[in-house]
C-alpha cells in the first residue's frame, strides 16, 4: 500500500513538473514572438523639391505638298529656309538649330473598294527642326509666336517644347537624404508613443520619384517625368524599418 502511495505522489511531483515547465516553455516563447514582433517600426519618408527646367527642347517641323517632286522638293527648301531665317530673327544662335531629317512619302489615292488598287498622286516633303536652348523662357515664348510664319505661306506642325532640367540626378540624392530623414523623425514619435526608442537602420527601399508640374497632385505606380512644364516639382518617398529598443 505504501509503495502504490509513493508511485502516486511521483506521478503528481512529474505531472507538476511538466505543468511548469510548459507554463516557462509558453512564457519564453511569447516573449520571443513579442521581441520579434515589436523590435522594429516601419515607416515611410517623403520629401519634395521644387526646380525651374533650365534646357529646353522643341522640334517643329515643316512640310509642303506637291503632285512634282521636283516642284516639292523646290517648294520644302524655300520655306525651310523662310523658318530658318524666322529663328534666327527671333534671337536663336545658329548653333542652337539643328536640321534634323528630310522626309519623303508618296502620297496615294484609292481607286475603288474592290480591286484595291491606288493612283500615285503625289509627295508629301517633311523638314524636320530641333532647337535645343539653355534660355528656357525664350523659347516659350517663339514656340507661341511661330504661327506668324504661317502668313508667309509656310505649312508649319509645332508641337509645345519639352522642357528638362540638368543636375536632376543631384537633386535626387538629396532628396534620398531629406526623405531619410524625415523617415527617422516619424520613427521617433512612433517609438516615443509606444515608449521604446529608435537604436539603427533595418532595412530601406527607395521608392519612385514623381516628376511633375508645380503644385500638381499626379502620381503613378510607375512614376512620373513631366517635360511640358518649366516649373516642377519632385518627389521622393522612402520605405524604411528601424530597430528599437
Amino acid at each position: 500500500m505504501s509503495e502504490q502511495k509513493n508511485q502516486h505522489q511521483g506521478y503528481l511531483l512529474l505531472g507538476v513538473a511538466l505543468a511548469i515547465g510548459i507554463i516557462v516553455s509558453s512564457f519564453i516563447l511569447s516573449q520571443a514572438i513579442k521581441s520579434r514582433n515589436y523590435n522594429s517600426i516601419s515607416v515611410k519618408g517623403l520629401a519634395e523639391k521644387n526646380i525651374v527646367s533650365n534646357i529646353a527642347v522643341w522640334e517643329p517641323q515643316v512640310q509642303v505638298w506637291s503632285a512634282n517632286l521636283s516642284e516639292a522638293y523646290s517648294k520644302i527648301k524655300q520655306d525651310a529656309d523662310r523658318f530658318y531665317n524666322f529663328l534666327l530673327s527671333k534671337g536663336i544662335p545658329k548653333d542652337e538649330i539643328t536640321l534634323v531629317s528630310l522626309e519623303n512619302t508618296v502620297t496615294y489615292e484609292k481607286q475603288g473598294y474592290e480591286d484595291n488598287v491606288a493612283r500615285k498622286t503625289g509627295y508629301q516633303l517633311i523638314q524636320r527642326f530641333r532647337i535645343e536652348s539653355k534660355d528656357v523662357q525664350k523659347i516659350s515664348r517663339i514656340s507661341q509666336e511661330a504661327s506668324e510664319i504661317l502668313s508667309a505661306g509656310v505649312e508649319l506642325i509645332s508641337q509645345p517644347p519639352d522642357y528638362y532640367y540638368n543636375g536632376l540626378e543631384n537633386e535626387k540624392i538629396e532628396l534620398l537624404g531629406l526623405a531619410t530623414k524625415d523617415a527617422f523623425r516619424r520613427a521617433e514619435e512612433l517609438a516615443k508613443v509606444a515608449g521604446t526608442k529608435v537604436s539603427g537602420l533595418k532595412s530601406a527601399t527607395q521608392g519612385i520619384f514623381q516628376i511633375t508640374g508645380k503644385h500638381s497632385m499626379e502620381v503613378s505606380d510607375w512614376g512620373i517625368f513631366d517635360t511640358k512644364s518649366i516649373e516642377k516639382t519632385i518627389k521622393c518617398v522612402v520605405s524604411i524599418e528601424f530597430y528599437t529598443k
